[in-house]
């Protein structure tokens, strides 16, 4: 019996690993009729995980900013609400490690591809204001605060002047909308 259990565990890891290198090998190789076919599955797979690459920090032109995700909700009598979302600098190493991801989460939210996440993190940073059922219809806007990022040699400035881009903005007329 033991030994059946062992032979079922062993195809299950490895059935596990033959589909996550299919779905990388999908992800990453180059343009083509096989890719386009197949690409749909491993979108699927990856992008729900978070394990997608963006090839743009090996490029000869890399990104060339930081990017910080923050938002503004207005509630119906006007009031103003700030939202930082969290980034990697405010945890310690140990807490960091399992919040990884955030980064990335932060850089394609502007990416139309993730249009559904940039609305359920509009949602999220109304549910984290508490903003009260009577101060509703609350509007929300999702911007990214930019940094340059300084020539390689350099020492940043924290005190760099920053801009502001707006990315998209969400009308909730109802407390029922933002909370499941």
């Amino acid at each position: 019996m033991s030994r059946r259990i062992w032979v079922v565990k062993r195809l299950a890891i490895s059935a596990f690993l033959v589909i996550h290198l299919a779905a990388l090998f999908l992800w990453n190789m180059p343009y083509c009729a096989i890719r386009v076919r197949t690409l749909d599955f491993a979108v699927r797979y990856l992008y729900p995980l978070g394990l997608w690459q963006n090839w743009a920090m090996f490029a000869p032109d890399p990104v060339q900013n930081t990017l910080m995700l923050q938002a503004v909700a207005v509630d119906k009598n006007g009031v103003l609400y700030n939202f930082a979302f969290p980034k990697m600098a405010d945890f310690t190493l140990w807490q960091g490690v399992p919040r990884v991801r955030h980064t990335k989460f932060s850089s394609y939210f502007a990416n139309d591809e993730f249009a559904a996440h940039r609305e359920f993190g509009a949602r999220h940073v109304v549910r984290q204001l508490n903003i009260p059922r009577e101060a509703f219809p609350v509007e929300v806007e999702l911007q990214y605060v930019v940094r340059d990022t300084p020539p390689p040699g350099t020492v940043p400035d924290p005190m760099a002047p920053t801009r502001t881009v707006p990315i998209k903005a969400y009308r909730f007329p109802t407390w029922e909308e933002t909370h499941p």
